[in-house]
């Protein structure tokens, strides 16, 4: 009875340890199978933010490049508004300065030449500064300041063609204003 007895915990000994083993066999694989969907969801995560960051890239490029034209189109418009007048834009302010020689309002004379009031009013301004003998001259200098020697640097003159200035437009009706008087 000894023998069977043995044999039998024998056997249930046999038993545990199958079960045991199989078991710790499939929490391994739990594990392993928990461990990869980790990675999986690791990976999926990291993807993700990957086609997030390049979508923030992509509207990035865009707005830069939709600024750069934006920025283009100004300094266009900037560079068309800093041109010298052309002669058939120059006359409404000869016009203006004329008619302010005359005596006419500003708001008057605007509305006669369909110029901004701002501008005429400008024209006014340089009139009356012109009349109380502050007069500019541009070909005029004022004379150097002295100042330490210094190596001269040679560089090549290069002219730049210099802006008609609202000053150039209003002196040839105070010219013709002061002859008259």
């Amino acid at each position: 009875m000894e023998i069977i007895i043995t044999q039998l915990s024998a056997g249930l000994l046999l038993a545990a340890i199958v079960l045991l083993s199989r078991r710790q066999r499939g929490a391994a694989q739990k594990r392993v199978a928990a461990e990869l969907q980790r990675g999986e969801e690791t990976a999926r995560i990291a993807a993700l933010a990957q086609q997030a960051c390049l979508n923030g890239l992509e509207k990035l490029h865009d707005s830069l490049s939709s600024l750069d034209q934006r920025t283009a189109a100004v300094e266009r418009k900037l560079d068309s508004l800093m041109e010298a007048p052309l002669p058939e834009r120059r006359q409404p302010y000869e016009a203006a300065a004329l008619l302010f020689a005359a005596g006419h309002d500003g708001s008057r004379i605007a509305g006669m030449l369909d110029l901004p009031l701002a501008q005429v009013e400008m024209i006014g301004e340089l009139r009356k500064i012109l009349a109380t003998g502050v007069k500019t001259n541009p070909e005029v200098e004022p004379p150097p300041a002295r100042t330490a020697k210094r190596k001269a640097v040679t560089r090549s003159a290069k002219p730049r063609p210099q802006p008609v200035l609202l000053t150039d437009i209003v002196e040839p009706a105070h010219a013709a204003n002061g002859a008259a008087a």
